[in-house]
């Protein structure tokens, strides 16, 4: 099967309820999984700290639905508007991003520690992705022009991993002088300056780049929301491999040796979709047996 953008978008948001971008669809209160909605689900309100660690504590309700509120109103002028350069779409982005940390810091109420500007970014970035799979996003192409790729795990894996091979071959990034620093950040724990460093970077790692999927080799565009698409899915695949190969290790300690040891370093992208199979094979016969041995112990 070929992979396509128009696929990704599929497969990552169903859109099920017809939302557009021309019906102001950002944002239910209620609930509802329009794109503000469903972006603060990414935005992974878990991850809040309490400032006492044992007091049962939550959100202000009223408050972060008001941050919520503003933060569609933003998009709302922002899709009014003409098409910006990138230099205003930045501006737009970095005062987007400030206001939304701003008043979601006022439903903390000083029990929980203040997000940071990863966590604004996250919404901010994660709510474009979701238009972006919108049905008439197409005829909004130009607000999407400048759109800059959202920072999670799987992102950030992909930028370390790619950084360093671009300084190999290409010259210097930020990320050189700042290596120690980044490979020990998290995206919820993230500055306004790394932010806007590591985008950068990404900008330039893109010029020219190439990503794998399955047999598939896709050219990149420039443009970083759409690169994402790719991107996000093969790091996301990548990760679920390996995490099943050590969940079956963990398992029965024999499954490694049964199994050719470059399994270990398997990446999807990288072998072939025949030498793939042969893997996908060996592993459902492997459930298989794991999975008797299950009802073995149940009985």
């Amino acid at each position: 099967m070929k992979i396509t953008l128009n696929w990704l978008k599929k497969y990552f948001y169903k859109n099920s309820e017809n939302y557009t971008i021309s019906n102001n669809d950002y944002y239910d209160e209620n609930g509802g999984k329009k794109a503000i909605n469903a972006a603060f689900k990414d935005f992974t309100s878990r991850t809040l700290r309490k400032i006492d660690p044992d007091a049962k504590v939550n959100v202000n309700e009223e408050l972060r639905k008001e941050a919520l509120k503003r933060l569609s109103e933003e998009f709302k002028e922002y899709f009014k508007a003409p098409e910006k350069n990138r230099k205003d779409f930045n501006t737009w982005h970095k005062q987007c991003c400030k206001v939304f940390q701003t008043e979601y810091n006022k439903s903390l109420e000083g029990k929980y520690h203040k997000i940071k500007y990863g966590k604004a970014q996250k919404i901010v970035n994660m709510t474009f992705k979701y238009l972006f799979c919108y049905f008439d996003a197409d005829s909004y192409k130009g607000h999407f022009r400048y759109c800059h790729m959202p920072l999670d795990s799987f992102t950030l894996t992909w930028y370390r991993r790619e950084a360093k091979k671009y300084m190999k071959q290409n010259g210097e990034l930020w990320y050189q002088n700042n290596k120690n620093r980044v490979d020990n950040l998290t995206w919820s724990d993230m500055g306004e300056e790394e932010y806007i460093s590591i985008q950068e970077d990404i900008s330039k790692i893109l010029v020219d780049y190439k990503v794998k999927i399955g047999n598939q080799e896709i050219s990149l565009l420039e443009n970083s929301l759409e690169a994402e698409f790719y991107i996000w899915q093969n790091e996301r695949n990548d990760g679920s491999l390996k995490d099943l190969f050590k969940l079956l290790y963990a398992l029965d300690t024999n499954f490694i040796e049964e199994m050719n040891p470059s399994c270990l370093e398997i990446r999807l992208g990288k072998k072939s979709g025949e030498t793939l199979n042969n893997y996908k094979n060996t592993i459902i016969k492997k459930l298989d047996v794991l999975k008797s041995k299950l009802e073995n112990l149940e009985e």
